[in-house]
């Protein structure tokens, strides 16, 4: 490869630690590095029976991850929301 592909390559690589690190700080503090999607709000990650979900601490918008809503219905199964998400048909 020539030196400036390797050199665009290894910036890249130090940015994306740089991000990981961000991150998992963020993470070990409770805190998103994502913002909210309605209002662009600083979001908090807190448990919710035994979830974790992120909150908006400025429009107070709950956001889940992909398979925490399915997660959320299987504790409670009998709800009329979790009989219609798992609604064969």
């Amino acid at each position: 490869m020539p030196d400036d592909t390797v050199s665009r390559n290894e910036e890249a690589i130090e940015k994306l630690r740089s991000k990981i690190k961000v991150a998992t700080a963020a993470k070990a503090a409770g805190l998103s590095t994502m913002s909210c999607p309605r209002c662009d709000g600083t979001l908090s990650e807190s448990e919710f029976e035994g979830v974790m979900i992120d909150t908006c601490e400025r429009c107070g918008g709950i956001w889940l991850d992909s398979g925490e809503l399915e997660r959320l219905l299987k504790r409670d199964s009998d709800s009329w929301f979790s009989r219609l998400w798992f609604a064969e048909g």
